[in-house]
């Protein structure tokens, strides 16, 4: 970010660390700064990209697990038109689908997934 300010997947890779420090607990206490700072950087990451699918894949998730489903939904339709075989945005997409209960969608992912990267890690 301190040599290009506006490469966006730098903000949404930052956005990721925040997210898993609030969502592991690696930090101490209950704080929800470490949420808000991933927020804040995944939406930057996406004013800066809109087409950007990981960047919206990733204020998506980040939406999701804050419970912000309609907005969420937004994020993974838009990260999924921007890559749509992108396997990884796939799998996180199809974890969106089963917290809305919508598993027959999530199948359909991971069955696309499987298709595109027999190896993937998830």
């Amino acid at each position: 970010m301190a040599i290009d300010p506006n490469y966006s997947n730098a903000y949404a890779v930052l956005a990721w660390t925040h997210y898993n420090d609030w969502s592991y607990g690696w930090l101490p206490g209950k704080s929800k700064k470490p949420y808000q700072k991933a927020l804040n950087l995944a939406y930057k990451a996406v004013a800066l990209d809109p087409t950007d699918g990981f960047a919206r894949c990733s204020l998506g998730y980040i939406l999701l697990n804050g419970s912000k489903f309609d907005e969420a939904g937004t994020e993974f339709t838009e990260a999924l038109k921007a890559n749509p075989n992108d396997a990884h945005l796939i799998v996180l997409s199809a974890k969106f689908y089963i917290y809305v209960g919508q598993p027959e969608e999530a199948i359909k992912g991971v069955k696309e997934v499987m298709r595109l990267n027999p190896y993937h890690p998830h």
